[in-house]
């Protein structure tokens, strides 16, 4: 796709009263900045206000708009919010859509632990190493959760979900540092999730799922065509989701999340030099629970050799 506007920042929004997808341009870094000036925001699935916008052009039917000024986070807007669901006739607009929907059901699974972008902007939906659409640099990347994720009221199933506040449902922050030290165990971790989820199910406690998808128009494979049917179909491929934020309609305060294991200290009397076979003798400390009847000399004199 050839853009009609150079930019820095291109940023994909939807109307939460009409429903409809716009974009936000930057031309240069410093209105990058100014944009997003508040940068401690998790501006990713975030509800904002643009103030003074103005329509600078379209991208495939897709309003841009450019400002002057920061855009503002709202909390408790008390707004109307237009559901968008996943609708099937959608896919023949040939046309990126919204995805807006409250009240989901929710179903985790192939839930691990990886490394991602610690930078509050983005809420960690990228990897540590990838290029982050924050204007904020020096961030420590962290551990979150990635998962598949699955919703009959919203249409999706098994896409693809990270994200830093999605995480922090499951995970305590500690257990979030890279350097925390934990007993990686995948059983465990997908248990807790699965504890957590029926948590909320037991309180009744719906979803609310947002992002956006794409049609999966394919035209023979001529990337210089797109979208488009592929040669002698008479549907469309499956849309691609692209979920930016999922997040409970209220949090629960008590849940008992995934967290560190400190592993506690080896006493002394169960440490025990042994000779390795090795051809410079090397000693090693190994581990391993000493008889409690038979006397054995200490640690020192059996090594003193």
């Amino acid at each position: 796709m050839k853009y009609v506007l150079p930019y820095d920042r291109l940023i994909l929004c939807r109307d939460i009263e009409e429903g409809e997808l716009f974009y936000i341009s930057t031309k240069t870094l410093d209105e990058t900045t100014r944009l997003l000036f508040v940068r401690t925001c998790a501006w990713t699935g975030h509800v904002i206000a643009i103030i003074e916008p103005k329509l600078i052009c379209k991208i495939d039917t897709i309003p841009v708009v450019q400002t002057d000024h920061p855009i503002v986070p709202l909390e408790g807007h008390g707004l109307g919010i237009r559901n968008k669901p996943y609708m099937e006739h959608w896919i023949q607009s040939m046309l990126l859509q919204p995805l807006f929907q409250k009240e989901c059901d929710l179903v985790v699974q192939r839930a691990n632990l990886i490394t991602a972008c610690g930078a509050a902007a983005c809420d960690g939906q990228h990897a540590a190493n990838e290029e982050c659409c924050s204007v904020v640099g020096g961030n420590p990347p962290i551990r979150l959760l990635r998962c598949t994720v699955t919703s009959n009221i919203a249409g999706i199933k098994g896409v693809d979900f990270q994200s830093t506040k999605f995480t922090k449902l499951f995970l305590t922050e500690e257990a979030m540092k890279l350097d925390a030290r934990i007993t990686l165990t995948y059983t465990v971790l997908r248990q807790k999730v699965n504890d957590v989820l029926r948590e909320y199910r037991d309180a009744n406690i719906s979803w609310t799922i947002v992002g956006w998808f794409d049609p999966g128009f394919d035209h023979g494979g001529d990337p210089g065509f797109d979208p488009g049917f592929a040669p002698g179909s008479e549907t469309a491929k499956d849309p691609t989701f692209h979920i930016v934020s999922i997040l409970p309609s209220r949090q629960l305060e008590n849940t008992e999340k995934f967290s560190t294991i400190q592993q506690p200290p080896i006493p002394h009397e169960n440490l025990v030099f042994a000779q390795l076979p090795t051809r410079h003798g090397v000693g090693a400390i190994v581990h391993r629970p000493l008889p409690q009847a038979e006397e054995r000399p200490a640690a020192h004199e059996e090594n003193a050799e």
